[in-house]
């Protein structure tokens, strides 16, 4: 038996880096940030940029790894450039430098002047200029770099259930007996079916998904876009009303409709809720035509009033 203890739908998102980046300044980050450059002087016009720990005021940012300056090009996100790694270093957005600051995680881009950074961003520095340009801490020009989390290129969701045998296990409609592995699915549905509920894993794609036994059971989607949404349907009835979703799933729209639900019928038109509180009571019924749209007030008993 399943221990049940949700009686509604479940709907988790999985589908990007979340959070902002919160940079600061200061003479040495700590173990859980990653230093990018460091300033000759924040507060200076005339400021340089160098490599970490070169002046005393590194810019460490927590969340990102592997943020290295190097000749060769950067495999994931060049950040930007810089002239040299040590005195009299200039700022580039451009190529022309011979140092690249490969930025691992996060996301760089400079504004044009006068610009601020979007929603997702978070200013790191500011600079003179997109070329041949001066470093300076945030505000002190205005001309912003920003940053963000870059999104993943893998999405990993592992969930586990407390299942036990008596729990039909299906996969893209066909059942899964015992540990299977899949790197395909025409509608990616990892789906257990148990007496009072069902429950699993749904996406619109997937690159891999499998079923794995250790005392429980243990599901594993992987997908490779960052475009994909993870559902996890907490539901009741079995894998039919999960299975009925199919083409909305996989179009994305699922997530649109007004009330998402894969056991409930799904309503066309939204509920709106009108309280009426007015200062006086209502002996008759009244009737509005303000243009496109009619209103009917019903009394329909002592302190009832209808809104058609």
């Amino acid at each position: 038996m399943r221990k049940t203890f949700l009686s509604f739908v479940c709907i988790l998102l999985v589908s990007s880096v979340s959070g902002q980046i919160e940079p600061e300044i200061r003479d040495e980050c700590n173990n859980q940030e990653e230093p990018v450059i460091s300033i000759s002087d924040p507060q200076k016009l005339y400021s340089h940029p160098a490599e970490p720990g070169y002046y005393d005021n590194n810019l460490c940012v927590e969340g990102i790894s592997d943020v290295v300056i190097q000749e060769e090009r950067c495999e994931g996100t060049s950040g930007f450039h810089l002239s040299s790694r040590e005195d009299n270093a200039h700022f580039s957005t451009f190529g022309g430098y011979r140092l690249n600051v490969c930025t691992g995680e996060m996301n760089t881009r400079i504004t044009s002047k006068g610009d601020m950074c979007l929603a997702n961003e978070t200013e790191l520095f500011s600079v003179s200029g997109p070329d041949n340009a001066h470093v300076g801490g945030p505000g002190l020009f205005d001309r912003l770099v920003c940053g963000s989390y870059a999104e993943p290129e893998n999405i990993t969701l592992e969930i586990e259930f407390n299942l036990t045998s008596d729990d039909d296990v299906y996969f893209d409609g066909e059942e899964v007996e015992g540990e299977q592995s899949f790197d395909s699915a025409d509608y990616p549905a990892m789906v257990a079916e148990g007496d009072e509920l069902t429950s699993g894993i749904v996406s619109d794609k997937m690159s891999s998904a499998s079923r794995s036994i250790e005392g429980e059971n243990v599901y594993v989607m992987k997908a490779n876009s960052t475009s994909s949404d993870f559902i996890i349907p907490f539901t009741k009835g079995d894998r039919n009303n999960i299975q009925n979703r199919e083409e909305l799933i996989k179009e994305n729209e699922f997530l649109e409709q007004i009330r998402p639900s894969f056991a409930y019928v799904l309503p066309e038109n939204p509920e709106v809720r009108v309280i009426y509180d007015p200062e006086v009571d209502i002996d008759s019924n009244i009737s509005y035509s303000p243009g496109r749209y009619n209103f009917e007030i019903v009394k329909e008993g002592e302190n009832s009033v209808g809104i058609y």
